[in-house]
C-alpha cells in the first residue's frame, strides 16, 4: 500500500477563450518512507498537484488517495494532522514572532505545552531561524521560508509535502535539511515530497519525477535516470528529456517502482474545540496588539466621529450674513419712539444673524447672487400703519434664500418667523383697549421639548451607524487579507473547522462590541442632552447587536468574494445605501415605493429606529416596538451566520494566488 497514490488526474483552468491543462493525465505513487523529488519548470503544475492533494483544489477528473483515504475537495479530513504541508506562499501572520507562530500552529495540532517548548526550541536551532521572539514581518525572505518550514515539520507528521522549501538559502542550511529529511525517512518512516527548483538536490531523493506540461515525462531513482540518459547530473538529463518531449519522444514511460511498504496505521487526533477556539483568539489578540492603527481605527474612530457629530451636526454657525431693506425707514436709530414696529422686528432677529442694512433692494439682491448674503429681508413702506389700520391693503414682509445650505435656510425661516411673532405679540398687547389672541398655533411634543435640537437625532443615529460601516469594513478587508495570503488555508488545513474559526470571530466580536458600546455610551452621555435619563443597558445591548451584525457582515462579504477591489467597492456601496434608506437622514415613508421595502425591512434601520426610540422616547424593553426591533436585529445576526456557514463549506480553501 502506497502513502500517496495519483490515478489518472486531469485539472484544467479556463481564461482568456481558452482552456490549459496543468495536469495532463498525471499518475504517480510514493511509498511510505520514501522521499520523492517532483522536479518541473515553473507552471508545469507542481504546485496544482499539491492543492488538489491537500484538498485546496478539485481536480476536473482521476483519483487522489493519502494513507489510503481518497482526498475530497472542501471536506474537512481526519488526516491533517498527519500531514506537514508547506505551501509556496509562506502563509504567516507579520505581526506574530516566530515563537508566537509556532505555538499558534502547535496549539491547533494539540501537542503537549511541555512538548511543544522543546519541539520550537529544536526547530528553531535546526534552521538557524533568528531569535524566536523576532517579528515575522522584520524577517527576511530567506527567513520566513524558514518559518514556513519550521511549521511544516513542527508537530512530527507522517507525511511532508514541501513546495520548493530551499528557495533562497544557502548552501550549508539547504544540506542541513536535507540531512534531517534522510534521517527522518530512515528513521521514522516520515514519506516526504518535495518540489525544488535546485534539481541537483534531488540526488538526495529515493526517486524523482520529471514533470512538464503536466504529465510524467519521467520516473525513477536519480542513479537509474542518468544511467537511462547516459548523463552526469539531473540538470542535463531533464534538459535532455524536456527537447524530447517537445518533438513527442519520451525516453521512458513513469515507472512504479518505489519499494511497498506495509500500511501505516495513522491515529485519529483527538481534538477539543475549547484549545482550538482559544488558541485562534490568542493569535488574534497576538496580532492586533501590534497594529496601533488598526486598534485606533476599532476603537477611537467612532468615539472620534461621535465627537465630531456632537461638535458639528446641529449647530448653526455665527455671523450669518443677511441682508435688510426696510423701505419704511432706512435709519431705525431714529425710532426712538418705536413708532415703527418694523424696527422692532428687526431688533427681534436672532443674534446669530448678521444684518447688513440696503437702501435699494437691487443692491442688496445683487449680493445675494454672488454669495455675499445667505438671505434678504425686504420690508414694505406701510408695514406698521398695516397692522393697526385694517383699511389698508395688506402688503407682506417678503423673504429671499440662495438655498445653498438646506440647513441654513431652514434656520432662517425658523429664526425670522420666531422674530415676526414676538414683534406681533409686542405690537398687539393693547389695541382699542382690547386684548388680541396672537398665540393662534402651538407646538408640543410628546417627548421631548422645543429645545430639541438636529444633532440629538440625526448626529446620534449617524454616529450610531459607524458602529456598523467600521466592524463591517475591518472583518471583510482582514479575513480577505488572510485569505488570499494563504493563512486562512493553511489554518484550515491544521484540522481547524470552518465552525471553529467563525466561533473565535464572534466571541472576538462580542468581547470588542461590548468595550466599544461602552466607549460609545460614555461619549453619548457628556456630549448629547437626551442621553442624561435614557436606559443604558437597554442602548448597550442594542449597540452590541449593531456591532455584531457589523461583524458578521463583513465576514459574508469576505467570504463571498475574493477580489479586493469588489469587496472594498461593495462595501461603500452599502453604507451609501444605508444612509440613504435607513430613515434617520429622510423617512422610509417618503421613499420610492420601488425601493422603500429595502429600507423598511433592513436590519440597520431596526437598529437604528430602536436605538432613537430608547434614547429620545425613554421607552422600554417591554414595549413591543423595541422587543421586536432587538428579536429582529438578532434574528439577522443568526440568519448571516447561517448563510455565511453554508458559503465558506463550499468555499472552505481561499483561492491561491
Amino acid at each position: 500500500m502506497n502513502c500517496i497514490e495519483v490515478r489518472n488526474v486531469f485539472k484544467s483552468y479556463k481564461g482568456h477563450g481558452e482552456t490549459v491543462n496543468v495536469l495532463d493525465g498525471l499518475t504517480l505513487t510514493v511509498g511510505y518512507g520514501e522521499i520523492f523529488s517532483l522536479i518541473g519548470a515553473s507552471g508545469c503544475g507542481k504546485t496544482t498537484l499539491f492543492t488538489c492533494l491537500m484538498g485546496i483544489q478539485q481536480v476536473d477528473k482521476g483519483e487522489l488517495r493519502i494513507f489510503n483515504h481518497k482526498v475530497s475537495h472542501n471536506k474537512s479530513s481526519k488526516n491533517y494532522h498527519a500531514i506537514g504541508y508547506m505551501p509556496q506562499q509562506t502563509a504567516l501572520i507579520p505581526e506574530l514572532t516566530i515563537e508566537e507562530t509556532l505555538q499558534y500552529f502547535g496549539d491547533l495540532f494539540m501537542m503537549n505545552p511541555k512538548e511543544l517548548d522543546q519541539r520550537i526550541h529544536e526547530v528553531i536551532k535546526l534552521l538557524d531561524l533568528p531569535n524566536r521572539h523576532f517579528l515575522i514581518k522584520n524577517c527576511s525572505g530567506g527567513q520566513r521560508r524558514r518559518v514556513s518550514l519550521a511549521v511544516a515539520i513542527l508537530h512530527k507528521p507522517r507525511l511532508l509535502l514541501l513546495d520548493e522549501p530551499t528557495v533562497g538559502l544557502d548552501y550549508l542550511l539547504r544540506e542541513t535539511i536535507w540531512n534531517f529529511l534522510k534521517e527522518s525517512a530512515l528513521k521514522f518512516k516520515i514519506t516526504v515530497v518535495i518540489t525544488t527548483h535546485y534539481i541537483d538536490e534531488a540526488n538526495n531523493s529515493d526517486r524523482c519525477g520529471f514533470i512538464r506540461n503536466g504529465k510524467i515525462i519521467a520516473l525513477d531513482s536519480p542513479a537509474n535516470i542518468l544511467a537511462q540518459l547516459d548523463c552526469e547530473t539531473l540538470d542535463e538529463a531533464f534538459y535532455r528529456l524536456s527537447l524530447k518531449d517537445e518533438n513527442h519522444k519520451i525516453v521512458f514511460d513513469a515507472v512504479d517502482e518505489n519499494v511497498q511498504e506495509d500500511e501505516q496505521v495513522v491515529d485519529v487526533l483527538d481534538r477539543s474545540r475549547v484549545n482550538v477556539v482559544k488558541a485562534l483568539l490568542k493569535k488574534e489578540f497576538n496580532r492586533i496588539k501590534r497594529q496601533p492603527i488598526e486598534i485606533f481605527f476599532l476603537m477611537l474612530a467612532p468615539v472620534i466621529a461621535i465627537n465630531i457629530a456632537a461638535q458639528t451636526l446641529g449647530t448653526i454657525r455665527s455671523n450669518i450674513q443677511i441682508g435688510v431693506v426696510n423701505n419704511e425707514i432706512h435709519d431705525c436709530s431714529h425710532n426712538s419712539t418705536n413708532s415703527y414696529i418694523s424696527c422692532l422686528f428687526i431688533d427681534n432677529l436672532d443674534k446669530k444673524l448678521n444684518k447688513n442694512y440696503y437702501k435699494k433692494f437691487d443692491a442688496a439682491f445683487e449680493d445675494l447672487q454672488e454669495g455675499r448674503l445667505k438671505g434678504i429681508i425686504l420690508i414694505p413702506e406701510n408695514f406698521t400703519d398695516v397692522l393697526y389700520d385694517d383699511d389698508l391693503d395688506i402688503q407682506k414682509i417678503e423673504i429671499y434664500l440662495d438655498y445653498g445650505v438646506y440647513v441654513e435656510d431652514l434656520f432662517l425661516k425658523v429664526k425670522v418667523y420666531e422674530a415676526f411673532k414676538s414683534t406681533a405679540e409686542h405690537a398687539a398687547e393693547d389695541i382699542d383697549g382690547k386684548d388680541i389672541h396672537t398665540e393662534l398655533m402651538r407646538f408640543d411634543y410628546l417627548y421631548g421639548t422645543m429645545d430639541f435640537n438636529f444633532k440629538d437625532s440625526f448626529g446620534v443615529a449617524a454616529s450610531f451607524l459607524m458602529l456598523f460601516f467600521l466592524p463591517m469594513c475591518y472583518t471583510s478587508l482582514i479575513i480577505y487579507s488572510h485569505r488570499i495570503e494563504g493563512i486562512w488555508n493553511r489554518t484550515l488545513l491544521s484540522g481547524v473547522e470552518i465552525s471553529e474559526i467563525l466561533l473565535s470571530y464572534l466571541i472576538f466580536s462580542i468581547m470588542y462590541s461590548m468595550l466599544q458600546s461602552l466607549l460609545f455610551l460614555i461619549t453619548l452621555y457628556f456630549e448629547f442632552s437626551s442621553a442624561i435619563t435614557a436606559d443604558y443597558w437597554l442602548l448597550g445591548l442594542i449597540t452590541i447587536s449593531m456591532t455584531n451584525l457589523g461583524f458578521i457582515i463583513g465576514i459574508l462579504f469576505s467570504a463571498s468574494f475574493d477580489n479586493f477591489h469588489v469587496i472594498y467597492g461593495f462595501g461603500v456601496w452599502v453604507c451609501w445605501v444605508m444612509i440613504a434608506l435607513c430613515g434617520f437622514v429622510w423617512p422610509t415613508e417618503a421613499i420610492h415605493p420601488i425601493v422603500r421595502p429595502i429600507g423598511e425591512w433592513s436590519p440597520i434601520t431596526f437598529a437604528i429606529k430602536t436605538f432613537l426610540n430608547v434614547y429620545l422616547k425613554k421607552m422600554k424593553i417591554l414595549d413591543p416596538i423595541i422587543g421586536f426591533g432587538l428579536i429582529y436585529v438578532f434574528a439577522w445576526i443568526f440568519g448571516v451566520l447561517v448563510v455565511v456557514k453554508i458559503l465558506l463549506n463550499r468555499r472552505k480553501f481561499a483561492r491561491e494566488i
